[in-house]
């Protein structure tokens, strides 16, 4: 208690210390530090910060890579200094060959390969098996002077071996004629004849393939101008003739080597060829089939009615020649 002049009476202090209650202390009550009632730890103030249990933050591991190369990222804004990008990385096998293997080229004409031969050699199939226009409008963007050659050259081949043959048959004849004549007291000398002939003839028939060839497809294709045709270059127009020429004469010159069956089939292969070559100015003129088939049989029709004429002019003649013979 205090004594207060001024009330003229004691007064109780109302923000004062006051006796503890318990063993932990007791809060005045006008304000001021509270005693912990309990004995423990003071009572922190409601909506402070409450520090993490047990440490800080732990981030989680890098995630390690799936595998194989991770190429660097780029620095932001582009480029690696000024630089560019690095290289790719060298292959690891040898140098890559092209396909089909390794490629020759001839000039101007083309290249060939194993794979265009291969192709070249199916074109052929496809004449001799599918004849029609569409066969020979899908060869149309495969023409080559390269190939064209090609097909001519092999036709030119055999036809060289099958004529050696030949004149090795025709030596062993007239060596059996020679000894028959050595035997009859009859000097003459048949093998050089032979020889001389049928090896010539031979290197002849080698050159004369393309020669024939050549003048055959060129007045084919002054035929086809005759009946209206305005298609592709001569080069294309030799080329699909050359498909169907060079199996067929293939086929052919082989089979001539068997007595009367073979010239059968020469014949045959012969109409075939023309049929073949109607298909093939068909695609590359442009023109009607009838007009097509006319332009390639005309000039052989052409041909046989000359061979007719000239047969018959040789039997009047030789009748003149022996009536006038007869009357003297």
């Amino acid at each position: 208690m205090s004594y207060d002049p001024q009330s003229g009476g004691n007064t109780e202090p109302t923000g004062g210390s006051t006796e503890p209650t318990g063993s932990g202390g007791t809060q005045p009550t006008g304000g001021g530090y509270t005693q912990p009632t309990g004995g423990g730890q003071p009572t922190q103030p409601v909506g402070g910060y409450t520090p993490p249990p047990g440490g800080g933050y732990t981030p989680p591991p890098p995630t390690p890579p799936t595998g194989g190369y991770t190429p660097p990222t780029p620095p932001p804004g582009g480029g690696y200094g000024g630089y560019g990008a690095p290289p790719p990385p060298p292959p690891t096998g040898g140098p890559e060959r092209p396909a089909g293997g390794p490629n020759v080229n001839v000039g101007n004409m083309g290249t060939i390969n194993q794979a265009s031969l291969q192709d070249l050699f199916q074109s052929y199939m496809n004449a001799l098996t599918k004849p029609n226009v569409s066969t020979y409008e899908g060869e149309i963007h495969k023409a080559s002077w390269l190939k064209v050659l090609i097909g001519v050259t092999a036709v030119a081949i055999i036809g060289f071996i099958v004529r050696l043959i030949f004149a090795g048959a025709a030596m062993s004849s007239l060596s059996t004629l020679q000894t028959q004549l050595n035997n009859s007291n009859v000097n003459f000398d048949t093998s050089a004849f032979a020889g001389g002939v049928g090896v010539g003839g031979a290197f002849v028939g080698l050159i004369g393939t393309y020669i024939t060839f050549f003048l055959g497809a060129g007045l084919l294709w002054l035929m086809a101008r005759m009946f209206g045709g305005t298609g592709s270059d001569f080069m294309t127009h030799s080329y699909l003739l050359s498909i169907s020429y060079t199996p067929l004469r293939i086929i052919a010159s082989i089979l001539s080597i068997i007595p009367v069956v073979g010239g059968i089939i020469g014949f045959a292969a012969t109409l075939y060829q023309l049929y073949s070559a109607g298909l093939a100015m068909q695609a590359s003129q442009r023109m009607q089939p009838g007009r097509a088939q006319l332009a390639a049989f005309l000039p052989m029709l052409v041909g046989i009615v000359l061979i007719c004429l000239c047969a018959v002019l040789a039997v009047f003649g030789l009748a003149a020649a022996f009536s006038g013979t007869s009357t003297r």
